[in-house]
């Protein structure tokens, strides 16, 4: 007998046995502490989780593939009061790590960050209509043969009497194969077709601005997304800019022009620079989706620690797993490296 466990933000829901479709959701409000005990420690051959409430207990089994300490890490840092033999609670967040990282000589950084606006009266490196358009080109496809399956459905379930069995399997077939065609060409071609196309656009929109870096025909510009913190393990993750790096070895400053705000910085004042790895959802799960940061920090400025999070933009076509969202990290992150050693 299984059960699906799910911890969400505000409370533990549990599947019924059997998969009748029943769930009990337990509110961390009404949740007074939880108690895992490892095998051994209790008449079980499996650990356990014990959700203790005002009037009773609720007890589940814990797959095998769940690392103990890691769901006690999650269950702490969602403030309920945890309890796990050999544990040490961490108020870090066990979804973010560092893969590499360098960090240089406090009494050797010299100069600041100095970030200017973009002002309204400057254009935008991607307007709105073609925002629209990158995201036509990525997921349109996918979005009319969805639109199309239901076409489809409806029409099947209309015709049900009339159709014989080998046309309701071409329909639906056929429907079910735009689907996951459409979902291959998202995610294998459409996305890279689609930031070719906006990195293109945001070289030609630069061009006419009057007080840009870059006049947008250099060679060695290097398209980022920034993202805050806050977004690293969203799932749905949106950048807060994006533009184009250069770093200028010649002279040691790091230059970007972006949609939002452009910026200078010696590299003498870079205090560290790594690589985060990111888990959106659960470090439990082995399948869930890792994201890879390339991570400055710089000199305070006004007395605040600044710091961004890239992300360097992918144009080549192909398989974007884990291992090639790290290695695209690690190209930017050896540049930068390379610029303050």
């Amino acid at each position: 007998m299984q059960r699906d466990v799910t911890v969400k933000d505000d409370c533990i829901i549990v599947g019924s046995t059997g998969g009748r479709g029943r769930f009990d959701t337990f509110k961390f409000a009404d949740i007074e502490a939880v108690e895992i005990l490892r095998v051994g420690e209790g008449a079980y051959k499996w650990p356990v989780m014990i959700l203790e409430l005002e009037n009773e207990g609720f007890m589940t089994a814990i797959a095998s593939k769940v690392r103990l300490e890691t769901l006690a890490d999650i269950l702490h840092r969602l403030e309920l009061t945890v309890g796990l033999t050999g544990w040490t609670p961490s108020d870090s967040d066990t979804r973010i790590a560092v893969r590499n990282e360098v960090t240089m000589d406090p009494e050797r950084l010299r100069g600041n960050i100095e970030i200017t606006d973009i002002t309204e009266t400057e254009p935008r490196l991607m307007t709105g209509l073609q925002m629209a358009l990158t995201a036509v080109i990525a997921a349109g496809p996918l979005l009319l043969s969805l639109i199309g399956s239901i076409v489809i459905g409806v029409i099947t379930y209309q015709r049900w009497d009339t159709l014989s069995t080998v046309d309701v399997c071409l329909l639906l077939g056929g429907a079910f194969a735009a689907v996951v065609l459409s979902f291959m060409y998202l995610m294998r071609i459409g996305q890279f077709i689609s930031a070719r196309y906006g990195i293109s656009r945001g070289l030609a929109r630069m061009q006419t601005r009057t007080s840009a870096y870059f006049s947008g025909t250099e060679d060695d510009l290097l398209p980022i997304e920034i993202f805050d913190r806050e977004s690293w393990t969203s799932v749905v993750s949106q950048s807060t800019d994006y533009g184009f790096l250069r770093v200028d070895r010649t002279s040691g400053i790091l230059k970007y022009e972006g949609n939002k705000s452009r910026w200078t910085m010696p590299v003498s004042a870079i205090a560290s620079c790594r690589i985060e790895e990111s888990i959106v959802g659960s470090e439990a799960d082995d399948k869930a989706e890792r994201r890879f940061f390339v991570v400055v920090v710089s000199s305070e400025t006004n007395q605040q620690p600044w710091e961004e999070g890239m992300v360097f933009v992918r144009t080549e076509m192909g398989k974007d797993d884990r291992e090639t969202r790290y290695l695209r990290a690690k190209l930017l992150y050896d540049q930068l490296v390379d610029a303050c050693l």
